[in-house]
């Protein structure tokens, strides 16, 4: 018997996070891909997110692996999809604690006077923060 044949057109409800994902994968393997959503690309709760990318704050374990990778793998999407709406300004991560934090890979320790070169407008800057210049931010307002 002869196996009927299988249609590469494919209809994704939805584009959030997982729906886009799915109908970008979909599309880069060769389907017709129609996305649907009720209203733009990442408009519910993505939009209400933090929308963050990045691995400082998390150090140690299982989530620092895939903060790493997610990071990595963002990048390499942005390359792929050129216009991809990230701003890799970095981040400062701080405790209450008067030491010195941790940093971690490809992470600095920075003192109050580069804290306050890097964000101005902070009333207070903390004694010792954790600077990773590699994090960045997802806008989910696409132009």
């Amino acid at each position: 018997m002869l196996s009927p044949p299988v249609s590469t057109d494919l209809i994704v409800v939805g584009a959030g996070i997982v729906g886009a994902s799915v109908a970008y994968h979909a599309a880069r393997a060769g389907a017709n891909v129609t996305l649907v959503d009720a209203g733009r690309p990442g408009a519910g709760v993505t939009a209400d997110s933090f929308a963050w990318v990045g691995s400082s704050g998390v150090r140690k374990g299982p989530a620092a692996g895939l903060r790493t990778t997610a990071t990595a793998e963002y990048h390499r999407l942005g390359a792929e999809l050129p216009g991809l709406p990230v701003t890799w300004s970095g981040s400062l991560s701080w405790t209450r604690e008067d030491c010195a934090p941790d940093a971690g890979p490809e992470q600095t320790i920075v003192d109050a006077t580069t804290v306050a070169t890097l964000e101005p407008n902070l009333r207070q800057p903390p004694k010792w923060a954790v600077w990773a210049p590699g994090d960045g931010a997802v806008s989910t307002h696409w132009a």
